[in-house]
């Protein structure tokens, strides 16, 4: 009989999920407290990720309560956050181009003034 690890793939996509979600929001902290011109549409959007987000962590909690394997959870939890920490601390480091879009909100956030017309 042979026995092996089991990765759980609901934690691992949940993991993934809440930390990419996490960091795309983080990206607006900024922009909100600049004081521009803020529309109602970036706040209702901004709330729906939050919400989201912790729609997202209720599910890992519930998930980690309900089938108590440790093991499968933390190997599952684990490649969730390799696959995060490859995505935001390897490829969208690189210069952007046509194979790489660069930092989340890169484009958002820009030192010169606009111009009213």
């Amino acid at each position: 009989m042979w026995r092996g690890w089991q990765v759980s793939e609901e934690a691992g996509l949940l993991c993934l999920c809440c930390l990419v979600l996490a960091e795309e929001t983080a990206v607006l902290g900024p922009y909100l407290a600049q004081r521009g011109p803020i529309g109602a549409p970036l706040r209702l959007l901004f709330l729906l990720c939050v919400s989201l987000l912790g729609l997202w962590l209720f599910l890992l909690l519930c998930l980690l309560v309900h089938f108590p394997r440790f093991p499968s959870h933390l190997l599952g939890g684990a490649l969730g956050n390799l696959a995060w920490r490859v995505l935001y601390q390897g490829w969208y480091r690189m210069q952007p181009s046509w194979c790489c879009p660069g930092w989340p909100g890169e484009r958002l956030l820009s030192n010169t003034p606009k111009r009213n017309h």
